[in-house]
């Protein structure tokens, strides 16, 4: 079950934080930046959720983190790269590849 808190006890004026357990078995903290206790649970409950998903498997880790990495091809690098040598009003010298 995911714990909501706010920094600095009962009174404190602020953000809600969530708690949870993730999928390696270490505990996370996270702001939820909202000051609306019912809501910071929710996120708090999500985050356990996608926890539960990841350790059980049915969502792949290494998949994800690819996923989650820009997929861009090299070539559109390159050009942008030159595309920032053009910009910098570098010359035609500077600028060929």
């Amino acid at each position: 079950m995911a714990l909501v808190f706010k920094r600095g006890g009962k009174r404190a004026k602020g953000y809600w934080y969530a708690s949870w357990h993730d999928h390696n078995g270490q505990r996370r903290t996270q702001c939820t930046k909202t000051k609306d206790k019912a809501t910071a649970e929710r996120i708090g409950r999500k985050k356990e959720a996608d926890a539960a998903l990841r350790r059980d498997g049915v969502i792949d880790t290494v998949q994800e983190r690819f996923s989650m990495e820009c997929c861009k091809p090299l070539s559109e690098h390159v050009a942008d790269y030159r595309d920032g040598l053009v910009a910098k009003a570098n010359t035609q010298k500077h600028v060929e590849m």
